[in-house]
């Protein structure tokens, strides 16, 4: 049942998303909640990795050395924000059942919405919604990567050569899943 009237909303008090919309939102929610522990989780990582770079190789001159600082670094601070980055569209769409309900929905079209981004924009979600999700999104991944490319950079760095390239199989077979996203 549509709470739309002419003149906005009957009982704002007791309004209700549509349920696609709902549907798309709790969609969404669980995509940004696995978001945020992820990155989370990541993040945990990258900083325990961090600390266990041997010392030699963080206070080194070379190179390399400098290179995977810089990894160590940046996988820290993108899998933070990736964190961040969910926590912050989760309470966006936390906000939509208020903000529709005082009358910041638009009425459904005549045809078919083509995005789901483009439902929640229609009832509710702030016109920044789609910039950030963006930026997370970019960051989530290039997090992901930066941890890889430093488990296998530092490998390179301290370990053998038949560790070195096994660890560049397993990551390889290990980043199918991203590479598959880019792909699609």
């Amino acid at each position: 049942m549509n709470n739309l009237s002419s003149g906005g909303i009957d009982n704002p008090y007791n309004y209700r998303l549509p349920p696609l919309v709902n549907a798309v939102r709790k969609s969404w929610e669980t995509t940004l909640r696995n978001g945020l522990i992820l990155s989370a989780s990541l993040a945990i990582v990258s900083i325990l990795f961090f600390i266990a770079i041997p010392t030699s190789i963080m206070h080194g001159r070379s190179a390399s050395d400098s290179a995977l600082q810089v990894i160590a670094y940046g996988s820290v601070i993108f899998n933070l924000s990736g964190a961040i980055g969910a926590f912050v569209l989760g309470d966006m769409l936390g906000d939509m059942t208020l903000t529709a309900s005082r009358g910041g929905a638009t009425p459904p079209p005549e045809r078919p919405i083509a995005s789901s981004i483009s439902i929640l924009r229609g009832h509710g979600i702030r016109a920044s919604w789609t910039w950030i999700m963006f930026h997370w999104t970019c960051l989530s991944h290039i997090g992901m990567l930066f941890l890889g490319v430093q488990i296998v950079l530092s490998a390179w760095l301290t370990q053998a050569t038949a560790v070195k390239v096994t660890l560049i199989v397993f990551t390889g077979i290990a980043a199918l899943p991203l590479l598959a996203v880019f792909v699609a």
